[in-house]
């Protein structure tokens, strides 16, 4: 959800579905880790819009904009913006995350805790550059065997697992 507020403290709203979330990594950092990423997604910013507000009639130059998470999907997928097209680099910062990410901080209010924390059960990864590399994945298996429950992360590969 998209939440807009004018100068006079009026608010609207847009609600925007996400397949996935887009998350920038900030330049000149060694690593950061997943929480940093949301922060500056959701990060408050100013806008100006081209309508006028309906309930002041007050134009929207330099009005405060702020995104929250309102519904999403059972499962989620942050798409981690690692290449900066312009400059042809990849940004090779370490991304920390823990095995349950909680995005109650994030929400509008309007869901309740259960509902806003998710359990990691795989990442993809890219080695090499803008122009060439290859993708590998790290994902999480459960082995039943004689009615014991193992859980281990596992790499697949394209070259190894097909």
């Amino acid at each position: 959800i998209n939440i807009f507020t004018c100068k006079s403290g009026c608010k609207s709203y847009s609600f925007q579905k996400l397949l996935d979330i887009p998350l920038l990594i900030p330049k000149n950092v060694r690593e950061v880790n997943i929480y940093n990423l949301l922060d500056m997604f959701i990060k408050e910013i100013k806008v100006d819009l081209k309508e006028a507000c309906k309930e002041c009639q007050e134009k929207k130059i330099n009005i405060k904009k702020e995104i929250r998470f309102d519904i999403l999907n059972q499962i989620l997928i942050f798409s981690i913006q690692r290449f900066d097209p312009l400059l042809s680099v990849k940004n090779e910062s370490m991304i920390l995350y823990d095995e349950i990410i909680d995005l109650m901080p994030y929400s509008d209010g309007h869901l309740n805790d259960n509902d806003l924390k998710y359990k990691l059960i795989g990442t993809i990864h890219h080695n090499g550059t803008l122009q060439y590399g290859h993708y590998y994945s790290i994902i999480k298996m459960c082995f039943h065997h004689d009615k014991i429950q193992k859980k281990t992360w596992e790499y697949m590969s394209m070259h190894n697992n097909l």
